[in-house]
């Protein structure tokens, strides 16, 4: 009894020339496999900390705005934009909202603020969901011998300011407030703290009252209040040492007020003064602010490397009453310049199959071509007994033979490549081991399918091949 697999191994072995190219074709498209799932799932550990630090986590979440996605325009609706600068971080990332509006399907809710226990019931269970951290602020004013200048006050929860989202890595004079003291960290801009505020000096902060409509704030009734500087950051400096894009236009920059719309920059000019969330309050509360609402929720996540599986699974928990980015994705929403976000086709995934297609054509072309220089070995293996479904076994053994080696060779590199991304990573080994294994599992599938699927129409063709060498002799 033949065994078809070791002689289909063996014809390759002797006209390993003549499959070079599937081999080639076939590494390639296991590399890209490996790579396309090393980069699915999320970013290096380091990756955007700037921005990731001032939001308070990886992932920011709002009502009303949705992402345009390939197919859903023609369901969408243009809305007119009711959000206000201070709200929230959008403003920030698309500069044309407060003229163009935004898109949103019909019967989704408004720009309104966040309903806080709901978010947190539908998201608490998520695996890798870390924390959520509401996202508090005011318009101010900040007064001072040099003038008046318009600013946000956000609160910030000392209890959250914790390795990579604490703000004292960003302090560059002085240091980050005390618990329960009046103090607060002032923005730099361009060298220049806001008001030229300096560490240790203090300042007058006007808050606004509530006004009459939700949202909106009533500057005829105002609390002034002292604070100290504690210290300065400077956000721009260091997103432009880390090369991290920044901001926009849509909020003033620490100018005198009014200040003039700012073009747009990568700079980080969001003039935010902080405070802890204790002062915050209290202030708040002498301002006749009863209720903080709270338009921009900030998702802190276990492991940056997974921030976009469970940013997939937070949207498929809220199910579009709200709109969910990653801080990577609102990087990128900037950089495209688009009036609307717009989520990026996944063009990688399209060109992953494409490139299984080609490795699968190249493969059948060379097996054909190999078949068809040697129907005198076709017809010797119908000599001594050979099937139809024998033929067909050696057939797709040739094409398996072929997807097995060539996906072998790209594993290689790609696994050579995911290990250099679990290093930038917070991952346990274990983590990699298992994706590693993953990795080998799906490329050898992919082979065996590729190769069962495509492999058919050579096997059609060779299970039919006249054997004209040996039936002239008369041997069958």
């Amino acid at each position: 009894m033949l065994d078809f697999p070791l002689l289909a191994a063996r014809e390759l072995r002797a006209n390993s020339t003549r499959v070079t190219a599937a081999l080639i074709a076939v590494s390639i498209a296991a590399f890209s496999l490996v790579g396309y799932r090393a980069v699915l799932s999320g970013y290096p550990q380091g990756f955007a900390a700037e921005i990731r630090a001032l939001a308070g986590g990886e992932i920011l979440i709002f009502s009303g705005i949705d992402l345009l996605t390939p197919g859903s325009g023609l369901e969408m609706e243009w809305r007119p934009w009711k959000g206000r600068p201070w709200q929230s971080y959008l403003e920030y990332y698309l500069p044309d909202l407060p003229s163009r509006g935004y898109l949103a399907f019909p019967g989704t809710p408004e720009w309104a603020p966040l309903n806080l226990d709901e978010i947190a019931r539908k998201i608490r269970e998520i695996p890798g969901v870390a924390a959520a951290i509401p996202y508090y602020s005011l318009p101010c004013y900040v007064e001072t011998s040099r003038g008046k200048f318009e600013a946000i006050l956000r609160a910030r929860d000392p209890a959250f300011e914790t390795d990579l989202y604490s703000m004292s890595e960003y302090v560059t004079d002085g240091r980050l407030w005390n618990e329960g003291q009046q103090e607060a960290i002032v923005p730099v801009f361009q060298g220049k703290a806001i008001a030229g505020v300096q560490a240790g000096e203090t300042f007058q902060l006007v808050l606004p009252a509530p006004g009459a409509i939700p949202g909106e704030v009533d500057w005829t009734r105002c609390v002034e209040f002292t604070l100290r500087s504690s210290g300065q950051y400077d956000m721009s400096r260091r997103l432009r040492e880390a090369g991290v894009p920044g901001g926009g236009r849509g909020v003033p920059t620490g100018g005198r007020v009014p200040a003039p719309e700012a073009p747009p920059t990568f700079e980080w000019d969001r003039p935010e003064i902080m405070v802890t969330e204790r002062v915050f309050r209290s202030m708040c509360a002498r301002a006749g602010w009863r209720e903080l609402a709270c338009y921009q929720l900030a998702v802190r996540v276990d492991k940056m490397a997974m921030v976009k599986v469970v940013a997939r699974a937070v949207r498929d928990a809220l199910r579009g009453r709200y709109a969910v980015f990653t801080v990577p994705e609102l990087g990128e929403i900037r950089v495209a310049g688009s009036p609307a976000p717009v989520a990026l086709s996944d063009t990688k995934l399209v060109m992953l199959v494409l490139t299984y297609v080609l490795s699968g054509t190249i493969v059948c072309g060379s097996v054909y071509v190999m078949i068809s220089q040697s129907r005198r070995k076709i017809g010797l293996l119908r000599v001594v007994g050979a099937t139809s479904r024998q033929i067909a076994v050696y057939v797709y053994s040739l094409m398996l033979w072929v997807f097995l080696v060539g996906s072998a060779i790209g594993l290689v590199p790609g696994e050579c490549l995911r290990f250099l991304d679990w290093l930038g990573s917070e991952l346990p080994i274990s983590a990699f081991l298992k994706a590693a294994l993953a990795d080998v599992g799906l490329a050898f599938g992919a082979a065996v399918l590729v190769s069962l699927v495509m492999g058919s129409s050579v096997v059609a063709v060779a299970s039919r091949l006249p054997c004209a060498e040996v039936l002239a002799r008369g041997q069958v």
